[in-house]
């Protein structure tokens, strides 16, 4: 199923345009929300090195804000943290479209996650061998 095309994007980071575009003060509002990200998901810091390694040369700022987060308190709410607990559900309360769509192609339906995100998920062994035939990696 072909909904729409991708437009091209000329800028080099996106997340960092729309901060911009949002806030006069971007600087402040990205470190507010990496600073919410760990409150809210209650992930290590090599966690989100591991999700997000973009960030590695940003490293002293991003470990200082995941010191901050921690005096600040995080949310825990399962083991290990909130957010593998909340990728454990969703891959769990997938089910086969063939039950309840007809006519299904099962070759057209795949799901897509970063390479990042399924080492991660990988290793706290979330990803279910029933689904993986549905997973398709991309770099």
């Amino acid at each position: 199923m072909i909904i729409g095309k991708n437009e091209d994007v000329t800028t080099s980071n996106l997340y960092i345009e729309r901060e911009k575009r949002y806030s006069k003060f971007w600087k402040i509002r990205m470190l507010k929300n990496v600073t919410d990200i760990y409150r809210g998901c209650a992930i290590k810091y090599s966690d989100f090195i591991s999700i997000y390694p973009y960030v590695k040369k940003y490293n002293v700022i991003v470990y200082f804000l995941y010191l901050l987060s921690k005096v600040k308190g995080q949310y825990k709410n399962a083991n290990p943290n909130n957010y593998v607990y909340f990728y454990k559900k969703v891959i769990d309360t997938i089910s086969d479209p063939r039950e309840y769509l007809n006519n299904l192609d099962i070759n057209n339906i795949n799901i897509t996650l970063s390479r990042n995100m399924y080492n991660y998920l990988e290793k706290y062994d979330i990803i279910n061998n029933i689904i993986i035939k549905y997973v398709s990696i991309i770099p």
